[in-house]
């Protein structure tokens, strides 16, 4: 979790912010193995410049987190889900998917693409990892 808290959370929220890692991580590893969406396309056409930088360094972070882990962050902590590197390869690998998988235009109620998008990377920030992915898979959580 402390990479999570460190290098995952929004940069402007304060250590007061409530997220949910431990359960996103949680999700991560009961969800390895998924059938795959049933989308063909993604909405990085409509991706503005603001959410592709916010994007890009949510990548970079967790590049970074997979890293850390790789290579024993903090031998103090007994080696653990938190520590392992397989989480966060497996939302590297998912990300796009869960950023930018379309949706419906009745389901987000007036809210536009972009906002959208802005909304899943924060949520992804805070560790709402099943929220966004049943989301972007079309279930419900």
């Amino acid at each position: 979790m402390h990479l999570c808290e460190r290098f995952l959370l929004p940069i402007s929220q304060t250590t007061q912010l409530l997220h949910s890692w431990h359960e996103g991580l949680l999700f991560i590893e009961a969800t390895y193995r998924h059938d795959p969406p049933d989308f063909r396309s993604t909405w990085r056409r409509f991706l503005s410049k603001r959410n592709r930088i916010a994007m890009r360094e949510l990548m970079a972070a967790i590049v970074h987190c997979i890293v850390l882990s790789s290579t024993g962050f903090d031998p103090e902590i007994p080696h653990s889900i938190t520590h392992s590197p397989a989480p966060f390869w497996w939302l590297l690998i998912h990300l796009e998917c869960l950023i930018l998988a379309p949706s419906a235009r009745p389901s987000r109620d007036g809210v536009s693409i972009n906002q959208t998008i802005a909304h899943r990377i924060a949520s992804i920030r805070g560790g709402a990892i099943a929220d966004t992915y049943a989301e972007a898979m079309g279930h419900t959580p």
